[in-house]
């Protein structure tokens, strides 16, 4: 399984796409989406647990503000061997998963990916 950790605060104007570009993954791969949600006084929440029909979703409240710290909480609770994360205003492509998945595969050694 894989779990993509997503960290946000305050989110509600954006976590609804990044949630849906998650939905439209074209991958056979299994995968968890954990939100974190660090201390949101908006409807992020409210928003994200729209999408909880639609993805194996699991919403986590962090307390200690700062991406650094929900992210670990996220990773603490991923379920997955393999761990994703994007932020909640991005919305990833279609193949985002597999395409990862595929250059883990192809360098065994690769313990970790990031970018912009």
């Amino acid at each position: 399984m894989i779990s993509v950790v997503i960290p946000a605060l305050n989110e509600a104007a954006n976590i609804g796409a990044c949630l849906e570009a998650l939905c439209q993954q074209t991958t056979n791969q299994p995968f968890e989406v954990v939100l974190v949600d660090n201390g949101s006084t908006d409807d992020t929440i409210a928003v994200a647990t729209m999408f909880a029909n639609k993805l194996h979703l699991k919403i986590i409240h962090e307390p200690s503000r700062g991406r650094g710290h929900a992210r670990s909480t996220g990773f603490h609770h991923a379920k997955g061997e393999i761990l994703f994360s994007t932020d909640a205003d991005a919305h990833v492509p279609p193949g985002w998963i597999d395409h990862y998945v595929r250059l883990l595969g192809r360098k065994p050694s690769i313990v970790a990916i990031t970018g912009l």
